[in-house]
């Protein structure tokens, strides 16, 4: 679920997310990582940020950060 969100109403449904070609990735103790080392982390995160843009129901990431 959708924690916090700034600049977009998300709706009720769920949000197909993208990466966009240059997206960064940052591990769960905040150091820089590449996107396997992102998703191999991502089933131990307890929340994802990510900072991009919503347009037509797509939001496109270019910075992304496990917690």
């Amino acid at each position: 679920p959708i924690a916090e969100y700034e600049g977009f109403v998300p709706g009720t449904s769920s949000v197909n997310v993208v990466l966009s070609a240059g997206a960064k990735f940052e591990d769960n103790k905040g150091k820089d990582t590449d996107r396997a080392g992102f998703f191999g982390g991502l089933a131990a995160a307890t929340r994802v940020s990510l900072k991009g843009s919503f347009s037509n129901g797509v939001f496109t990431a270019v910075e992304l950060s496990l917690k």
